[in-house]
């Protein structure tokens, strides 16, 4: 995949709410949702460029749900279907999550901790991984809840404030606490008398 559809594919996810908030604040809902259609489409080709066909279900697949979403708000004009993003996204990770703690697999944040530790990761950290990755499917459950209520019920504004900033900074923060306590936690477990 090249760089440009890598950071194309990250800026829109990151700004999808927005952009579906400024969308709906100045056109009809299925005004935006053929932007959305077009859009996902060019960028569902620049990721196919280059790849072998073995990785384009890999690029393009997670595009598909999205394309789905705003197809059907082309078709009825409800724009609650493009609001329902958020809610599939959380609830594809929760599944990754979820997935990630059956028997014979290594938890997500195992995952994401021998990223950053190595080999150098303690056999006394991986029980805390699992801990941590359920508190994480906890709040892809809760933020998938959150979503889909404000899609239902809220504004726009509202849903595109949570989705697009609270949301955000709650990952953030969930993420920033959980590295320091582990690094806390090895460094304490390492410095104890065997």
């Amino acid at each position: 995949m090249t760089v440009l559809a890598r950071v194309l594919a990250g800026v829109l996810g990151l700004a999808y709410p927005l952009l579906v908030y400024y969308g709906l604040a100045n056109w009809s809902p299925r005004r935006v949702a053929v932007v959305v259609v077009v859009a996902l489409v060019l960028l569902a080709v620049l990721r196919w460029r280059g790849l072998d066909p073995a990785r384009v279900r890999a690029a393009v697949g997670p595009l598909v749900p999205a394309v789905a979403l705003a197809l059907v708000t082309a078709a009825t004009g409800d724009a609650r279907a493009l609001l329902a993003a958020p809610v599939l996204i959380s609830l594809v990770l929760l599944a990754t999550f979820a997935l990630s703690l059956r028997p014979g697999r290594m938890p997500m944040v195992e995952r994401f901790a021998r990223l950053q530790e190595g080999d150098r990761l303690p056999a006394h950290a991986v029980p805390y991984t699992r801990r941590v990755t359920q508190v994480w499917m906890v709040f892809f459950a809760a933020n998938a809840v959150a979503a889909a209520w404000l899609a239902m019920f809220a504004s726009y504004a509202w849903w595109a404030l949570y989705t697009g900033g609270i949301a955000y900074a709650v990952i953030g923060t969930i993420f920033a606490i959980e590295f320091v306590v582990r690094r806390i936690r090895i460094a304490r477990r390492s410095a104890e008398p065997a």
